[in-house]
């Protein structure tokens, strides 16, 4: 049974969902289909002249045969030499190293608007919202996203990893904490060890520009998992919090991850001499570090060596701009 399922409303969306049903429909049938980002939901510091690419993540379960369909309908999305390779390759490619997924960048609309569309076969989008296993879409989906085709699954699926980022983002707060500080901990959860950051690819405003624009979107997701997560005591009508820090609370936020943090013992101790916090930092690092640089470098191989330069330009032009806003403040 296919469903819109989770998905977080806000006013700060820029299309219709109809808009998004429209162009999921151009595409042969699919899993799961989600929009997110500064061409789906409003974000500061883009250039008001120039319509934001539009971001999308398809899942199917049957990868070869979707890009087989897909080839017939849409062969200019695919760049030389993966076009005439089919889709045997193209899936080969698609699910080995990095996030497995197959990005599709600069796709006409037809409408004044571009899409970029990764494709990653459902099981593998299964494991990363069970076991953050790359955090590449499960991170993305921290975060205000539209849903417009899920399954069952993948809606239970989505609820665990929200309660999951919850508890990881309330492990780094420290006993006193504000919305706000929480809203960027969740945003930044996916954001550490990214080599965009690292190498001035990306906006470096870009978690504070999420946070600021889409407050309604955040507590669309979490306002309710606040209310009930062990150990806090909410003040000032939601914009302040009060965290313990008993064992007994961390322990239960510990044990509500999708990865280990070792024995109950060792939790505890890490706790009791502040270094839990470091610890969750650093195997959240570790896995986006070890998914991300390989699934850039695919993106080369899948959207073609100019539409990479270009799309490259863009990011670094982002990161420069930003930074240039910062200084000048």
């Amino acid at each position: 049974m296919l469903r819109r399922g989770f998905s977080t409303t806000s006013s700060s969306l820029l299309h219709s969902r109809d808009y998004f049903e429209r162009i999921v429909g151009r595409f042969p049938d699919l899993d799961f289909a989600m929009a997110y980002g500064s061409g789906v939901y409003a974000q500061k510091g883009y250039n008001k002249g120039k319509n934001p690419t539009i971001d999308m993540i398809f899942a199917t379960r049957d990868a070869e045969s979707w890009h087989e369909e897909n080839l017939r309908r849409h062969a200019s999305h695919y760049a030389q030499p993966m076009r005439s390779l089919g889709a045997k390759s193209i899936t080969h490619l698609q699910r080995s190293g990095g996030a497995k997924v197959y990005y599709h960048p600069f796709v006409d609309l037809g409408d004044g608007n571009q899409l970029k569309y990764g494709v990653i076969s459902t099981q593998d989008l299964e494991k990363d919202l069970r076991e953050w296993s790359t955090m590449f879409v499960a991170g993305r989906m921290h975060k205000p996203t539209l849903t417009v085709k899920t399954t069952e699954m993948l809606s239970e699926l989505q609820r665990d990893n929200v309660r999951y980022a919850l508890n990881a983002s309330l492990i780094l707060m420290p006993s006193e904490f504000k919305l706000d500080q929480l809203f960027l901990a969740l945003t930044s959860l996916s954001y550490g060890g990214d080599p965009r950051f690292d190498f001035g690819a990306e906006n470096q405003n870009k978690v504070s520009n999420i946070v600021n624009a889409n407050r309604e979107g955040f507590m669309n997701m979490y306002g309710s998992l606040l209310k009930s997560a062990p150990g806090l005591i909410e003040r000032n009508d939601f914009e302040s919090f009060e965290r313990s820090m008993d064992d007994s609370h961390v322990l239960k936020l510990c044990h509500d991850l999708p990865f280990s943090l070792g024995s109950d013992e060792k939790i505890v101790q890490l706790h009791r001499d502040g270094k839990l916090s470091k610890s969750v930092r650093s195997v959240l690092s570790a896995r986006v570090r070890n998914a991300a640089p390989a699934q850039y470098a695919k993106g080369i191989m899948t959207a073609g060596v100019f539409k990479s330069l270009v799309y490259l330009k863009e990011k670094f032009s982002k990161g420069i701009l930003s930074s240039s806003s910062s200084s000048s403040k």
